[in-house]
C-alpha cells in the first residue's frame, strides 16, 4: 500500500550552511508576514484576499526591491506564501483561529522546500537540499520512496529535517485479537479490553513527573540569573544565562522525546495485535482547563496517542473506531442500565438494576469495543453484593500490564 510517511531526524550543517538556513527562516518568515498583514488589510475594508496566482506575482516585485530574498530557496518563499493561504482557509472553515504573525523569538523556526528535478537526493549518510548542497544527517533506517518535500527545521540551536515521501508499508500479520476496547486515564495511562475477555492496564510512565523536580530547580537558578539588557539596538543576554536556558530546554526536549517513543511503541503494538480498535472521543482542550488536572493530562499525550492510531490503522488497514464524547461508557452496565449520578471519584459502583459490581475504567473499556457498546453479554470482572464498599485497584487486582 503506497502512503505519506515522515522521516525526522538531526542534520550537521557546517558555518556556510547554518547561517543560510538562518536566512531561509527569515525571508519565509518575513514573506509570510507580508501577505499576512496584506490580506487582513483587505478583509478589513471588505476585499476578498489575494489569490495565490496574485500573490506569485507581488513575490517577484518583492524580489525585485530587496534582493535579499533571493538568497533562499524559492520553494521555501512560496510554500510561505500557502502556509498563510492555509491559514486563512482553516480560520474560514472555522478549523482554526485567525492567522497571527510569526515571530523572529520563538526558538522554532522552519521552512519547507519542495523536490523536483533531482535536487535532493540522499546517499549513504548525507542528503543534497537546495542551495544547501550535501550535508550529513543522523540516519537510523533506509528511506525507501519518492521524496515529495523536505522540511527544514531548528528547535534548541539542533537543525533537523522531516522528509516526506511516498513509500510503500508492508502489511501486518494476522491479529491476535480481533478487537480491542482502550480507555484512557491518568492513574493508569489506559486500560484495554481485548475480545478474549482479557483486562490490561497499561502503566502511565508520568515522564513529566520523573524529571520535575531537576527541570524546577533549573528554572528557579534560570529566574536568578541576570536578565536580558538593551545595548544600543539589540538584546544581549549574559553567557550565564544562556547556558542554563539551554539546560532547561535539554530537560524539557529529553521528555517530550520519551513522551513521543512511548506512544509510538504503544500504538504500533496495538494496531499490530488488533483488527478493530476502539476509543473516547475526548475533548482534551476543555478538559485542560481544569486547573487542578491539567498538568496530568498534557504529560498524558492522549491527543498524540489517537493521531498515531488514526495514521497506523489506515497504513495497515485496520478499523478505528471513535465513539462519541457524551457515550456513557463508564456508566453503562452490561444489562443497559445507566447510572447517571456517578461522580468521577467513583472508581467502583454496584448497578441498581442487577446488583452488579463494575470497575469503572473495566466498564468503560468494555463499552468502548467496536462491537460491544455496553450492550448484549457482558461478564463483570468482579460482583459483590449491594452496600460493598471495596475499591481495589488494578493492581491490586491482578490485572496484568500491556
Amino acid at each position: 500500500m503506497l502512503v505519506e510517511a515522515g522521516y525526522k531526524t538531526r542534520i550537521y550543517p557546517n558555518r556556510r550552511q547554518a547561517g543560510l538556513i538562518e536566512k531561509s527562516f527569515g525571508c519565509a518568515r518575513f514573506v509570510y508576514n507580508y501577505f499576512l498583514e496584506i490580506n487582513s488589510e483587505r478583509l478589513e475594508l471588505g476585499e476578498k484576499k489575494l489569490r495565490y496566482k496574485d500573490e506569485s506575482r507581488v513575490l517577484t516585485l518583492l524580489k525585485k526591491k530587496f534582493e535579499w530574498l533571493k538568497e533562499p530557496d524559492k520553494f521555501a518563499l512560496q510554500n510561505a506564501i500557502k502556509d498563510q493561504d492555509g491559514a486563512f482557509d482553516n480560520w474560514f472553515a472555522k478549523r482554526a483561529g485567525k492567522p497571527k504573525f510569526h515571530s523572529g523569538k520563538n526558538d522554532y523556526q522552519s521552512y519547507r522546500t519542495n523536490f523536483t528535478n533531482n535536487n535532493i537526493e540522499i546517499s549513504g549518510r548525507y542528503i543534497k537540499l537546495p542551495k544547501l548542497g550535501w550535508m550529513r544527517f543522523a540516519k537510523s533506517k533506509e528511506l525507501n520512496g519518492k521524496i515529495l518535500n523536505v522540511t527544514i527545521s531548528r528547535k534548541n540551536r539542533k537543525y533537523y529535517i522531516a522528509v516526506t515521501m511516498r513509500t510503500e508499508v508492508e502489511p501486518k500479520p494476522v491479529p491476535i485479537h480481533r478487537e480491542i476496547g482502550i480507555d484512557l486515564g491518568l492513574r493508569s495511562f489506559a486500560v484495554a479490553r481485548a475480545d478474549s475477555g482479557d483486562t490490561m492496564e497499561i502503566e502511565n510512565p508520568k515522564y513529566l513527573e520523573r524529571s520535575l523536580k531537576n527541570l524546577k530547580r533549573k528554572q528557579r537558578q534560570l529566574a536568578r540569573k541576570r536578565h536580558p539588557r538593551h545595548k544600543g539596538d539589540k538584546t544581549v543576554k549574559s553567557k550565564n544565562y544562556l547556558k542554563l536556558q539551554r539546560r532547561v530546554a535539554k530537560i524539557q526536549e529529553k521528555i517530550a522525546n520519551q513522551r513521543r517513543d512511548f506512544l509510538h511503541k504503544l500504538s504500533t503494538k496495538i494496531v499490530s495485535e488488533n483488527q478493530a480498535i476502539g476509543i473516547e472521543d475526548l475533548a482534551v482542550g476543555n478538559l485542560l482547563k481544569n486547573r487542578k488536572l491539567a498538568r496530568h493530562i498534557a504529560q498524558s499525550g492522549w491527543r498524540m496517542f489517537r493521531t498515531f492510531l488514526e495514521y497506523k490503522a489506515k497504513w495497515y488497514g485496520r478499523e478505528l473506531f471513535v465513539h462519541d464524547r457524551f457515550y456513557p461508557s463508564s456508566r453503562l452496565c452490561g444489562c443497559g442500565a445507566v447510572n447517571k449520578d456517578l461522580k468521577l471519584s467513583d472508581r467502583l459502583w454496584i448497578c441498581e438494576a442487577c446488583g452488579t459490581l463494575n470497575s469503572r475504567d473495566e466498564l468503560a473499556a468494555e463499552n468502548l469495543k467496536p462491537s460491544t457498546r455496553g450492550r448484549g453479554e457482558f461478564t463483570p470482572v468482579e460482583c459483590a453484593p449491594a452496600g460493598t464498599d471495596v475499591q481495589p485497584s488494578h493492581r491490586e487486582a491482578g490485572i496484568p500490564r500491556l
